[in-house]
């Protein structure tokens, strides 16, 4: 009897314990997250600034393909020639950040995606690449998203709180288990979106054509 009582109070106290202990990590794992995209934001400030205020070209934007969004390092192309540097890969390839780990976020299970293959591809990278190398996050440049002509930019100030550059809703669902997700603006200030439908749909959904309005309702979830 005093053993099945013994075990019932060692199962509520583990009943107890376990969600607190999965609360910290999904808190610990949007952390790391958040903090990606700070450092992100300041290194793509840091490249504008030296730039007149250009940001980083991002080829996927320019021509449609939404799904390759999340790329740092375009393939080679018989059409483009030797794989390069892409997106937020510009920032690492002209020295604005010295790691390319920033750009990588611990799953949901907090297991790292910065592995020692991805180390590797980024520190040793080859012209004759085949295959791309992606990020954690998606990055749509100054796309205007609310234009249905790919050719038309926003004339934002880079500083603009109001411009989302990048996003975890996409590569990253749910992210923490939280039921959002984070984005990175103009202003490298990094908002927490508490919108459980966007974040589990954003990740499904996201496909070439159904892109712009995805990213519509992320940047209208940001304001």
């Amino acid at each position: 009897m005093e053993l099945v009582v013994a075990l019932g109070v060692g199962l509520g106290i583990l009943a107890l314990v376990f969600p607190a202990l999965s609360e910290a990590r999904t808190l610990a794992v949007r952390s790391v997250t958040q903090s990606n995209l700070r450092q992100i934001g300041v290194a793509t400030h840091a490249y504008t600034q030296a730039r007149s205020g250009k940001l980083p070209d991002s080829l996927p934007a320019e021509v449609g393909r939404y799904a390759w969004l999340n790329l740092v390092r375009l393939p080679r192309d018989s059409e483009l020639g030797d794989a390069r540097w892409d997106g937020f890969g510009q920032l690492f390839a002209n020295g604005y950040t010295d790691t390319g780990e920033i750009f990588h976020a611990p799953t949901v299970e907090g297991e790292p995606t910065w592995t020692h293959d991805i180390s590797y591809r980024w520190a040793t990278p080859r012209p004759d690449e085949t295959e791309p190398l992606a990020c954690s996050y998606d990055y749509c440049g100054d796309l205007r998203w609310e234009s249905d002509s790919t050719s038309r930019r926003r004339h934002r100030r880079i500083d603009d709180r109001y411009l989302v550059l990048a996003t975890d809703a996409i590569r990253c669902p749910n992210i923490g288990g939280q039921g959002g997700f984070s984005v990175l603006r103009g202003d490298a200030s990094v908002l927490w979106c508490d919108r459980p439908v966007l974040a589990s749909q954003a990740g499904m959904l996201a496909e070439d054509d159904s892109f712009p309005a995805i990213w519509r309702a992320i940047i209208d979830a940001a304001h």
